[in-house]
């Protein structure tokens, strides 16, 4: 005869009972006592599932639900934290909190850690997947209501402005803020009225920039909510437009597309905060341009090497000319002195890097070095991709599972139809997106891991780059560029241009020439 085996243990389950009544009773069906004796019986019948209830419950008696100001709930979430529950068991979902957000935030937090939650005259279980749906429609209202609060705060500040109120934010140089209204700080008021007078004198935003940062005049210094010091930067000139272009400084208040009478005294007479805003329309004579007007082909990709910031394509008009550049972003904002040299005549500087795509073709050492360094960024970037690919899987198989238990809900119908249905919705559009860039994600790692190019045809493309390149118009060889480069940087001081290169902008440009030969 075969012996019998002892049954599998089953993995203990550590419950902590919680019990709450505003106020207490000792008699009620609803008291603290009741609550605990109901708890106590719910979980001795889990006992083949391996609950076991902790010895010592969490009673907050007298305490309301409205916030979590409860002490024994803040020692629950305490041992919680520090791994000594695994599930939490309560009468009602409403002793443990009777705020939306509270409840919600709650669930969270024991989602993250792996704890579990039990209603046992409700049959809610967070560890069925009935009860996962539950939060998952909790979670929807709770959004709901936020965004709820956050349209009524937006009418609230609307209202306010219209009303010439000051509604928070970051104060501003002459002001300082008191009892949430905006009274004047004489000195920064002589500050800003010397700034206004400035612009006019110097004729431009980056010589006043940088008269500013002579006479070391800053932006606003002021202590944060923290009560934590926060020291005014120096100008560019992004903020000293926002500053010579704020009608705070005319008595005005911004109220959506319109400017209404503000409650705090102007600081700036009209006239010239009038002759200022003229001043700007009229000198603004470089113009940061589209790159389809000009054929400017290497926006997007042309950095500056002293800085590493980005250089804008611009155009000066003289006359019927027009002269186009790249110019440093810091330079625009702080003036030269912030990065010496990073400013370049825009179509010598195309022509350089068009040269050095056709050298690809002439030179074969250029061409095996440029396609070996390729390569090689290309493995680099292949551990990213791993690790992308997987985490998209794991969200995935998430999802799946929240799109399983929605699907099951509908089925039984009610008046949460409507809600489930969004939610499945979003759960469809997420998973689309995830589907989308999972594909991306696994034809480059099947790119990296072929590591296939055909030389000789990708030697013939690059031959034929001149008599292709002189067919183009100037979006297609933009787009060209964009296909073979991934960056560009230029130091002015050096005069030295440094490409990097796509490997599989190579592989692409071969297999859109070998499309364009005639059979």
């Amino acid at each position: 005869m075969r012996a019998n085996r002892p049954a599998p243990a089953v993995a203990q389950i550590r419950v902590a009972a919680y019990a709450r009544a505003s106020v207490s009773r000792a008699l009620e069906f609803d008291s603290v006592t009741a609550q605990v004796e109901a708890i106590t019986a719910y979980v001795a019948s889990q006992r083949s599932a391996g609950w076991v209830l902790l010895p010592e419950p969490y009673i907050d008696d007298g305490y309301s639900g409205g916030d979590t100001h409860r002490p024994a709930y803040q020692r629950m979430v305490a041992d919680i934290e520090a791994g000594k529950v695994d599930l939490i068991a309560t009468y009602r979902l409403d002793r443990v909190s009777r705020s939306l957000p509270d409840f919600t935030a709650f669930m969270a937090n024991l989602e993250k850690l792996g704890v579990g939650f039990c209603s046992v005259t409700q049959s809610f279980d967070s560890t069925t997947s009935m009860g996962k749906l539950v939060m998952n429609l909790l979670g929807a209202f709770s959004e709901f209501e936020r965004a709820t609060i956050a349209e009524r705060t937006a009418d609230k500040i609307a209202a306010a402005r219209r009303r010439g109120l000051w509604t928070g934010g970051r104060p501003v140089l002459g002001f300082d803020v008191r009892d949430k209204h905006l009274v004047v700080n004489a000195d920064e008021a002589n500050a800003v009225r010397e700034i206004y007078r400035a612009y006019l004198e110097h004729a431009g935003l980056i010589a006043t920039v940088a008269e500013l940062e002579q006479r070391s005049i800053r932006n606003k210094s002021w202590t944060n909510q923290d009560g934590k010091p926060v020291r005014g930067e120096m100008f560019d000139k992004s903020t000293l437009r926002a500053l010579l272009t704020n009608p705070l400084y005319v008595g005005r208040i911004r109220a959506g597309k319109e400017t209404v009478p503000a409650r705090h005294e102007a600081i700036v007479e009209q006239s010239l905060f009038d002759e200022v805003q003229r001043a700007l329309q009229e000198r603004r004579r470089t113009i940061r341009i589209a790159a389809s007007k000009h054929g400017a082909l290497l926006c997007g990709l042309l950095r500056c090497a002293r800085c590493g910031a980005a250089m804008t394509h611009a155009t000066n008009a003289r006359g019927s000319r027009v002269h186009r550049y790249y110019v440093c972003q810091t330079v625009m904002k702080q003036g030269a002195a912030k990065c010496q040299g990073s400013r370049a005549p825009a179509g010598e500087i195309e022509e350089v890097v068009a040269s050095r795509v056709r050298a690809i073709g002439q030179e074969p050492a250029v061409f095996l070095a440029t396609l070996a360094t390729a390569r090689q960024q290309r493995a680099a970037h292949e551990p990213g991709l791993v690790t992308e690919n997987r985490r998209i899987g794991n969200e995935k198989t998430q999802l799946a599972e929240q799109r399983k238990n929605l699907l099951d809900a509908l089925q039984t119908g009610g008046v949460a139809t409507n809600v489930i249905v969004g939610r499945l919705a979003e759960v469809d559009e997420h998973l689309s997106k995830l589907d989308a860039r999972q594909s991306e994600v696994i034809a480059e790692l099947a790119a990296i891991a072929s590591g296939h190019v055909d030389e000789a045809d990708l030697r013939a493309t690059l031959e034929q780059f001149t008599p292709i390149w002189d067919e183009l118009i100037p979006r297609e060889r933009a787009r060209v560029l964009r296909l073979l480069i991934s960056e560009v940087r230029y130091d002015g001081q050096a005069g030295e241009v440094t490409i990097q290169f796509r490997d599989n902008g190579l592989r692409a440009l071969a297999r859109e020439a070998t499309a364009r030969r005639p059979a």
